[in-house]
Order: structure tokens, then sequence, then C-alpha cells
């Protein structure tokens, strides 16, 4: 008996084995372009990273160097510092004597004169204190004539031989004492009268009011430090700067300086008296002041 023959599949195997390969090979082919460019991006970055670095090295390597060449020092130097300016003079009027205040005549801002009357203060106490002190004067005065008659009679009875001494000098006695009592009203009356003459707040000097703190009817206390006005006297003028230390000799009494203010831009207004310093020591930084015009420290 013949054995059946088994079909064989020789052309089928190869034709599917064919396509794997090829797949594996594009895998490993684009496995490898992937390694390829993150090797090339490593090296360019390491490359780029290496460059900056040897830039940063090479410039903190190199030292710049400046030639400078001797040159004889200017015979000045202009030197700019930051100034303050003040009032020449400023003056707070305070109370003398107690009461109201009866009116005001000057406001702040407005330009006053030596001896102008800023305001007036109304003292009924003293007002009462001084008449009745002058209403004793009066009569110390009245009995003063009296004992001054008395005294002149005494004394011609004396001279005549019609009176004694002792009467005489009891009348001279009585007109001394009398004198003296006159003496004391005076005064007390002069000083009660000064008092009613500070009841008037005056400006010391022409100058311009930069402060009222009191208004009409205002209580005023003598001695409680109340600053009623403040007159400045603004012409001319202070200014004070800092000079730096490695300046300070340079400036002496008599410097030069041209003052310019942000008011009025690109306009110098000369100093018109010399400049003066002095250097303040002990609780104060050491600093210099300029002052216009010239006054000792």
């Amino acid at each position: 008996m013949m054995a059946p023959e088994v079909p064989q599949k020789t052309g089928s195997t190869d034709t599917s084995a064919a396509p794997r390969r090829f797949k594996r090979f594009k895998l490993i082919l684009f496995l490898a372009a992937i390694s390829f460019i993150c090797v090339a991006v490593l090296l360019a970055l390491r490359s780029a990273n290496t460059k900056r670095v040897q830039k940063v090295a090479d410039a903190a390597i190199q030292a710049d160097v400046q030639v400078v060449f001797p040159q004889k020092p200017p015979a000045s130097v202009e030197l700019q510092l930051p100034g303050h300016t003040y009032a020449y003079y400023e003056a707070p009027i305070y109370a003398q004597t107690s009461g109201y205040l009866k009116k005001w005549y000057y406001d702040i801002g407005a330009k006053v004169k030596a001896g102008d009357i800023l305001g007036e203060i109304d003292t009924p106490e003293v007002d009462q204190e001084l008449s009745q002190a002058e209403s004793t004067l009066a009569t110390a005065k009245a009995q003063l004539a009296l004992a001054a008659d008395n005294f002149n009679e005494a004394k011609r009875l004396w001279q005549t031989n019609v009176d004694s001494k002792r009467d005489f000098e009891t009348m001279q006695a009585d007109y001394l004492a009398q004198q003296s009592t006159v003496d004391g009203d005076a005064d007390a009356v002069q000083q009660l009268q000064a008092l009613e003459n500070f009841k008037f707040l005056r400006a010391p000097f022409n100058g311009i009011v930069i402060s009222r703190s009191t208004d009409i009817g205002d209580l005023i206390v003598s001695g409680s430090g109340q600053k009623l006005f403040i007159v400045d006297q603004e012409d001319p003028l202070r200014v004070y700067a800092s000079v730096p230390e490695n300046f300070a000799k340079q400036v002496q009494v008599g410097t030069k300086a041209d003052l310019s203010l942000d008011e009025f831009p690109g306009r110098l207004f000369p100093v018109k008296r010399p400049v003066a310093w002095c250097l303040y020591r002990g609780a104060f930084p050491p600093r210099q002041r300029w002052k216009h015009p010239l006054d000792p420290c």
C-alpha cells in the first residue's frame, strides 16, 4: 500500500517572516535616530555652556587700565550744595499780662512795621487795680501837701521861738513819712501802668506775620508760654548748607557764593555779604554752616 502524501507550505512561510524583519529594522533605525538626536542636543548644550563659561572667565581675567596724566589743580573749585533758607530774625510774641483778647489787627502773611499793634488784650483786673492805685496816689499827694504846710508852719514857729523844737520834729517826721508813702504809691502806679501797656502786642521789627494762634475772646494767661504771634524778618535771609569734610579747609570767611532757587530756574542770586562758617562740636555732629549775611558764630 502506498502512504498518502502530506502537503508542504514552503512559499507561505517565507512570505510572512519578511514583513516582521522589516518592521524590526525600522524600529531599530527609529531608536537609533532618536538616540543620535539626543546625543547631538546634549553635545550642543554642553558646547554652548562651555563657551559661555569661557567668555565669563575671559572677561574676569581681563583688567581695564585707565591712564591718567598729572595736571595742575584749578585755582578754584565750584561746589554745589543743597541749602535751607531761614528768616534773619524770628520773634515769637508772648503775653506779659493776663486777660482776654479784645482784637487782633494783623493776620498771617501781613507785613508789619516795628511798633505796629498786632493785637489788644482786655485786662479788666489790671484796669481796676490801676484806677485804685491812682486814687491812692492822689490821696497820698493831698496828705503830703497838708503835711508840707504843717511842716513849714512848725518850722516858722520854731525859728521865732513860738513853738517848741519837739513839735517841729514831729511835723518834720510826718512830712517825711507822707513823702515815702507818695513814692511807694507812685511806684505801684508805674508798675501797673507797665502792665497796662503790655495789653498792646507790638511788632518788634519790620517783617511778616507768619503765625497767629489766638482769636477774639480767647483767655490770655501771662507766663503760659503760648506764642500769640510770630513775626519773621525775611530781608535779608539766612542760608544754611552742610559742607563736606574734605572741603572744610577750603571754605573760609569771605568765600563768595551764589544762590539758586527752584522757584527761579536758570537764575543766580549773588550773596551780597561774605560767607561765614563755623564748626559745631559737642552734642551736634560736625557740620559747617553757611550764613547770609555775615553773622558771628
